[in-house]
């Protein structure tokens, strides 16, 4: 989830009666500033992106920070630090306040399709629900509006506050629910289509709207991808367009040559990030480019063109890497 949604909802969760509970009045604004920065501070870790490593960002972000066990260490660490401001509170009164904001910050993470690694450091899989994009402007528009309600109808803010977070978690659950209905469909069709050697059904949410999904079927040697429109009664409209999971080209070269450190590391790494990972290789001045990307992040139907996490890695024309980068 976008920085705002995230601090948004940690302000709500804190204005619902939470900072009321566990402090004095005079304290609760405290309260609620404190479990907005917490829902904010997992994403600490995106700071790895000023690394000089390519990767880095795919490496760090959402790992420790965003794990069961991370979260309490950050929580113990924002309690060290912000206890200061609340004199006469138990330091474990903190402790709530920044662990609420912080693993609320985890769960809305863990319902978007990029996921997050709940486990580590103890297992690296990535855990996702695959119910809303990265950024979904009607989620946070139902935050935005409650929150406004809260500050403009000072006699009730509380109970704003809860029927808002109870809004926005209908809406939730309403993805889920059209997440499961896209992912019937994408079987159904894939079934009447007779594709063999299925290896697994995913329907991933597109931006903007819930009623967009992108379908996936995993083949040994390709994909199937659609987008999805829901419909009236739920039909699903969808068309297949199959895609190679490495695409067409003289890639012979380029293979042999990603497979050499330190460029086999990067490629183990992208292919751990990546759930539905595609290779394809071009001709460019002489040497080849080869692109490593993530159908999941694909949007057909949607008139966006722009790939996000795409690893780009440039041979020369004897095979020696040129340059490595992430966009």
């Amino acid at each position: 989830m976008d920085p705002v949604t995230h601090g948004v909802a940690g302000g709500l969760v804190a204005k619902s009666g939470l900072a009321h509970r566990l402090l004095p009045p005079e304290l609760e604004s405290r309260g609620t500033a404190l479990t907005a920065l917490a829902a904010l501070a997992p994403d600490l870790d995106a700071m790895a992106e000023l690394s000089p490593d390519p990767l880095a960002f795919l490496r760090y972000h959402r790992g420790l920070t965003h794990s069961l066990l991370g979260g309490i260490g950050l929580a113990l660490l924002m309690t060290l630090v912000f206890s200061r401001f609340f004199p006469g509170v138990p330091r474990r009164r903190v402790f709530v306040l920044a662990s609420v904001g912080i693993y609320l910050h985890v769960l809305l993470d863990l319902l978007t399709s990029y996921g997050t690694v709940l486990l580590f450091p103890f297992r690296s899989q990535r855990f996702t629900l695959d119910w809303l994009w990265t950024f979904d402007p009607t989620f946070l528009g139902i935050l935005l509006c409650g929150l406004l309600a809260v500050y403009l109808l000072r006699q009730a803010p509380r109970r704003m506050a809860k029927v808002c977070l109870g809004l926005a978690g209908t809406y939730v659950v309403l993805c889920g629910a059209l997440q499961w209905v896209a992912v019937q469909a994408v079987a159904a069709e894939a079934s009447a289509l007779e594709i063999g050697g299925i290896r697994s059904v995913a329907a991933v949410p597109a931006p903007f709207v819930p009623l967009n999904w992108t379908g996936i079927v995993e083949t040994d040697d390709a994909y199937y991808r659609a987008h999805i429109e829901l419909g009236s009664a739920w039909n699903a409209h969808l068309r297949f367009v199959e895609v190679p999971k490495i695409g067409p080209g003289d890639t012979a070269r380029a293979l042999r040559a990603v497979e050499r450190e330190p460029l086999r590391e990067q490629v183990q790494l992208y292919e751990w990030f990546a759930r539905f990972p595609v290779v394809s290789v071009e001709p460019a001045g002489g040497g080849q480019t080869v692109r490593f990307y993530d159908l999941r992040f694909d949007l057909p139907g949607l008139g966006i063109e722009r790939r996000p996490y795409v690893f780009t890695v440039r041979l020369s024309a004897t095979g020696e890497i040129v340059s490595t980068s992430l966009h």
